[in-house]
């Protein structure tokens, strides 16, 4: 939903095409039930930039969901 209000379709068709390849991975998210609250928050503060049309506020809320959700996973980024 996120990359369809993008309007960019390229992006759009791009994340469609990945979805069932990293399905799995998505869910890692939520398999440890002590964090699960991290990564809604992390969703929340993301949906709730996208809704006050506050596209550096979702940019880096985005960022930062990217990087403490591979933290949580084991891989850390250098740069987003």
């Amino acid at each position: 939903a996120v990359a369809r209000l993008c309007g960019n379709a390229m992006f759009t068709e791009a994340v469609m095409d990945a979805r069932g390849r990293v399905a799995h991975n998505l869910r890692l998210a939520f398999a440890d039930l002590d964090r699960i609250e991290e990564t809604a928050d992390e969703h929340r503060r993301i949906t709730l930039a996208i809704s006050a049309g506050d596209p550096d506020g979702a940019r880096d809320a985005m960022r930062s969901h990217l990087a403490n959700t591979a933290a949580r996973v084991g891989i850390h980024l250098d740069t987003l």
